[in-house]
């Protein structure tokens, strides 16, 4: 298992968007979501979170988070999470680094649709729309 750097993927992840049609006020690759969150006065206390979406208070616009290194042990917990909440043969679809950061992206595409989704209901989202990207 690879390190992800999503910063190399932004070309994709804004194909996706686009395709999904969600209106993104952008994507930002960052050192660290909760550094960038306590600079913007939100509230964060993950010190490893890999995405997160966020409203512009002005425009209502999303901006999607992505930290700039996702590593092994981070995609790992994420995986034994999603296996313990109902996602055992999802799984699977995440070993590629590229199946695991479209999931991500997509996970959080979901909740710059709707505010009031659920995790699961982003992730289980996130997989049935991950077939329209497979390469």
């Amino acid at each position: 298992m690879e390190t992800i750097r999503p910063k190399e993927h932004l070309p994709t992840l804004l194909a996706i968007a686009a395709a999904e049609a969600v209106d993104l006020e952008d994507i930002e690759v960052v050192s660290s979501i909760r550094n960038w969150c306590e600079t913007h006065g939100l509230t964060e206390t993950h010190d490893r979170r890999m995405g997160m979406t966020v409203r512009n208070r002005e425009t209502g616009r999303a901006r999607i988070l992505l930290a700039e290194e996702i590593t092994p042990l981070m995609r790992t917990n994420v995986i034994a999470a999603l296996e313990i909440s109902g996602f055992a043969e999802e799984i699977v679809r995440l070993e590629s680094s590229e199946g695991f950061l479209k999931h991500l992206f997509l996970h959080e595409l979901a909740h710059a649709r709707d505010d009031n989704a659920t995790e699961a209901q982003c992730d289980k989202w996130a997989f049935a729309r991950m077939e329209a990207y497979a390469a």
